[in-house]
């Protein structure tokens, strides 16, 4: 009992946290562009309400499906002190539970009660997958919110319906079910407020990414060196201890009666989960390995796992180099961008929805230039292809090869998007764009040039 009043607290307190750094983010919009908020807000209303009508007829992956209900339920009967029962297979950090609970809660309790039934169970299936449409609308407000400076009211307005509207990313939410979007959340707006001098609050968004799935690990060195570069001591101190407080209450109902590194060992097992090449997602070590191979398998004597994650680093470094030289919004975003766009491509372990990061983090930017458009629309097509695949796949509708011809060619196309991901940034921090080639201007160059970036 008293973990679960204790997750009942940290859940306020972490709730009301994100909702402050969320108005502290956006808010400004509301004063701007006050008419075009209200705008967007009607779209995307409409939008969601669409979502939310069709949600029933979509039964997503079932087995994702199945395990989000289970853990709501453990969640609401139980509390946090039995999640990680082997039993239930909870392979989540605490930040997702939280809103797994939140979903099931409210309606176990004051509608359904305790009995398990065919028709409660058939709403709660809808329910857990309400959360990453819930995030959509915030994830646009807060792509609306990179925009507010950067570029005028139409383009804005133009690049949150090309993220509202996004096929691929609909067909994430809605279709399969999944919550990538809730991870993608925190951390745009962590690197919002980061861009806002907020370090505090970048640092807590950024731990709420961390404690939600462990993909926004990927997002805290960037992180971690804009606030290095344009803080004060003083930041420092405030960031790291808004971070450590996020890890901390997050997990402290989970904690209790746990030895001391269970942490550690939730996260590490969370990891390890899936040590093969490619977990379905149509990328480098797909197109060299194959799909689901074991990632002990060696090329010239060195692992997959060890040459993906050698070429991330190196990716990483670049990236680090684009926001170092660059040091404005764009650059941050970019570097941001980049680095997702290549975990999704380059290492193995990677599932197919996990281009949903990259894509996003490219939305704000999506209209900057035709190389920004056209990488835009290709990860769009290849992501939407690779999940439709993949999902036709693990429900036993089709079957795929070890080296299926068109997780090769969408790979072909995924890295072909990176090449031009890495020459574009190192053309944002050129000092000399005039030596580059004409035609290479002509697809780099910004449509427009803005006053602030």
């Amino acid at each position: 009992m008293i973990a679960y009043a204790l997750a009942i607290v940290c859940g306020i307190a972490l709730t009301t946290l994100f909702a402050a750094a969320m108005y502290v983010a956006v808010g400004p919009c509301w004063g701007e562009r006050r008419r075009e908020v209200r705008i967007l807000l009607v779209i995307l209303g409409a939008i969601t309400l669409v979502k939310f009508l069709v949600l029933p007829h979509f039964p997503g992956f079932p087995s994702d499906t199945f395990h989000f209900l289970v853990w709501g339920e453990v969640m609401t009967r139980s509390g946090p002190s039995a999640i990680y029962v082997p039993q239930f297979d909870c392979r989540y950090l605490p930040g997702y539970l939280y809103v797994l609970w939140a979903a099931v809660a409210p309606a176990r309790i004051s509608y359904f009660g305790h009995e398990i039934t065919d028709a409660s169970t058939s709403v709660l299936r809808v329910l857990v997958r309400v959360p990453p449409s819930l995030a959509d609308v915030a994830l646009a407000l807060v792509i609306f919110a990179w925009l507010r400076t950067t570029a005028g009211a139409r383009r804005g307005i133009g690049a949150v319906m090309m993220f509202a509207l996004n096929p691929a990313l609909i067909y994430t939410s809605v279709v399969w079910g999944q919550n990538d979007s809730v991870l993608t959340l925190p951390l745009e707006l962590a690197l919002l407020l980061a861009w806002q001098r907020d370090y505090a609050l970048a640092s807590a968004a950024a731990a709420f990414a961390l404690m939600i799935k462990l993909q926004g690990l990927i997002v805290l060195p960037i992180l971690g060196l804009w606030i290095l570069i344009h803080g004060r001591p003083r930041d420092w101190i405030l960031a790291a201890a808004a971070f450590l407080a996020i890890i901390v209450v997050t997990f402290a109902p989970f904690q209790i009666d746990k030895p001391w590194d269970y942490l550690y060992t939730v996260m590490a097992s969370s990891a390890d989960y899936f040590p093969y090449t490619s977990m379905n997602a149509f990328n480098l070590p797909a197109l060299i390995f194959g799909l689901r191979v074991r990632d002990s398998v060696t090329l010239f004597g060195i692992s997959a796992f060890d040459l993906g994650l050698g070429l991330l680093s190196a990716l990483y470094l670049v990236a680090l180099l684009i926001m170092w030289r660059g040091r404005s919004a764009r650059t941050l975003l970019y570097a941001a961008f980049l680095a997702y766009l290549g975990f999704f491509v380059l290492p193995t372990r990677i599932h197919e929805r996990y281009l949903y990061f990259a894509l996003a983090l490219l939305t704000p930017m999506a209209l900057d230039s035709w190389a920004t458009l056209s990488m835009y629309a290709a990860l769009t097509i290849t992501f939407l292809i690779n999940q439709h695949l993949t999902l036709r796949f693990i429900s036993g509708f089709t079957s795929k090869a070890q080296h299926d011809p068109y997780a090769s060619a969408v790979a072909c196309v995924n890295i072909a998007a990176l090449a031009v991901a890495i020459v574009y940034g190192l053309f944002l921090i050129s000092q000399e764009s005039r030596r580059w080639p004409a035609p290479l201007r002509g697809f780099f160059a910004p449509f427009a040039v803005t006053s602030r970036a």
